[in-house]
């Protein structure tokens, strides 16, 4: 049954061919090949361009919204910070600036104080 089928599609495109030739002639045959090869081709070219455009705009967004979450969070840190273990607005703007310079608090905590003892 499948190879009675592969054989009618067989068939089918010989048919086409033979009358696209009948038609146009062997070169322009080629040619109307060709073109729909080339529109093919732009087309996909076009596609992936415009998959391209989609992700860089998903990304842009995801980026936006880390950065947005992110403020968010420097916010309620300080709130924190300043709000129960009452330190006053200054350093608590001070120890978020040195969020991520140190590896480990340690560091952090020790450049604070030498800071500290800097300023009196």
């Amino acid at each position: 049954m499948e190879a009675q089928l592969n054989e009618k599609v067989l068939q089918a495109a010989r048919d086409i061919l033979n009358a696209l030739i009948g038609a146009f002639g062997p070169l322009g045959t080629v040619a109307l090949v060709g073109a729909g090869l080339l529109v093919m081709f732009a087309f996909r070219v076009y596609k992936d361009k415009r998959a391209d455009r989609t992700i860089d705009r998903a990304l842009a967004e995801k980026e936006r919204t880390i950065q947005r979450l992110a403020n968010q969070e420097r916010t309620w840190r300080r709130v924190f910070l300043t709000e129960n273990l009452k330190i006053d607005k200054v350093e608590a703007d001070r120890l978020l600036a040195l969020e991520g310079e140190y590896e480990t608090p340690e560091q952090a905590r020790k450049a604070v104080e030498a800071a500290k003892k800097k300023a009196k």
